[in-house]
């Protein structure tokens, strides 16, 4: 289990594909999750500071 931290992405923000849309913890490293597609953010699927597990989806992207 990992903490979550969304960056500064809210539903209706606007990513690249190469944007940071959340931190990952994982004993104080810290990672940056790129967005992985260019799109708009329709759902974010986990709260700030929530563990979260591997494969986990943590948000919903309409593409461009």
């Amino acid at each position: 289990m990992t903490g979550l931290s969304n960056e500064a992405i809210e539903v209706g923000s606007e990513v690249g594909a190469d944007d940071p849309v959340c931190i990952i913890d994982v004993m104080k490293m810290f990672s940056r999750v790129p967005a992985g597609s260019a799109g708009r953010v329709a759902e974010i699927l986990v709260q700030d500071g929530q563990l979260v597990e591997h494969g986990q989806v943590l948000l919903r992207l309409e593409p461009r």
